[in-house]
């Protein structure tokens, strides 16, 4: 257990982990977590998040719609972290994103199917994965190692507008 009194940290990390402790005990025995993450006035503010995501591990549905979690490459870097230590998530949605804008917003996606196998449901829909060839390469690469993904939400992601992203599908 982690010792707030005999750790020598300085008043700014001090605050972050009374804060931490405090945020992760307040959601200890939530299931659901809806996350309007456009409230945010700093980086910090979603690192932050990223780590309480990270241990509560009672949370089995996050909802991240709308968030534009993909508008930054390094947002979509500290959500892969999160998964590769939270096991408990079930249920995530991250539609409404804007992953398939960049290929290595996808690439991030791609890292977390394969790394967290508790994943059941995934909404990806109105992500704009059709841009991109690659988008879909990453997608279909995860899915053929990732057996727990059991629903799964591409819808209205113009797949058909670039006829070669068919033969991927």
């Amino acid at each position: 257990m982690f010792n707030l009194i005999e750790e020598k940290l300085d008043s700014e990390y001090f605050a972050y982990y009374i804060c931490l402790y405090l945020s992760i005990n307040s959601i200890k025995n939530k299931k659901e977590l809806e996350i309007d993450v456009k409230t945010f006035t700093k980086q910090n503010d979603f690192e932050f998040l990223i780590n309480i995501i990270s241990l509560a591990s009672s949370i089995e549905e996050l909802n991240l719609t709308s968030s534009d979690i993909g508008m930054n490459l390094d947002n979509m870097n500290y959500l892969t972290n999160a998964f590769s230590i939270n096991n408990s998530i079930k249920i995530l949605d991250l539609s409404k994103n804007y992953l398939g804008v960049d290929e290595d917003k996808m690439f991030y996606l791609k890292e977390i199917l394969l790394i967290n196998q508790s994943i059941q449901d995934l909404d990806i829909s109105y992500n704009e994965l059709g841009q991109n060839e690659k988008n879909i390469i990453y997608l279909k690469e995860a899915l053929l190692i990732n057996n727990s993904i059991q629903n799964l939400d591409i819808s209205f992601n113009h797949f058909c507008e670039n006829e070669n992203n068919m033969q991927y599908l």
